[in-house]
């Protein structure tokens, strides 16, 4: 490496720095001998697509339903203007409370996505980190 110019990094330093091979340390100073996930066996594996599965199982179904959601309260905002108009309690409207209905929705979405992915996800997650060798088993 050259110093007080512009220069080429050592090869050596330049793999260290990127955190790989026999030239990276850990904070201590101790060499790392870990090898980086083989990405393309995890990604071929059954257990990773078991993951897969059960995300997709999950999201898109959900994503059409708050979608389908989201466009009927855009169209009866745009197309149903006396029922959205409609006087509930006071001067709170239907349109008010089907606006305020989305954030609700929102919440329940996460909370549910919450819940589903502590009990069919992440165990998934750790057994294919386990079979891959990387992580907590």
């Amino acid at each position: 490496m050259q110093i007080g110019g512009v220069g080429r990094i050592d090869p050596q330093l330049e793999h260290g720095l990127r955190g790989t091979g026999p030239a990276a340390a850990s904070p201590g100073g101790e060499p790392l001998d870990q090898q980086a996930p083989d990405c393309l066996a995890i990604e071929s594996s059954p257990e990773f697509a078991v993951l897969r599965s059960r995300l997709r199982r999950f999201v898109f179904p959900m994503t059409f339903v708050f979608l389908s959601w989201y466009l009927t309260f855009v169209l009866l905002a745009a197309y149903a203007h006396d029922f959205m108009g409609r006087q509930v309690l006071g001067l709170i409207t239907v349109g008010m409370l089907l606006g305020l209905a989305q954030f609700v929705t929102t919440l329940a979405i996460t909370f549910t996505y919450n819940l589903y992915a502590k009990r069919k996800l992440d165990p998934q997650v750790n057994l294919v980190r386990a079979q891959a060798g990387v992580g907590p088993a």
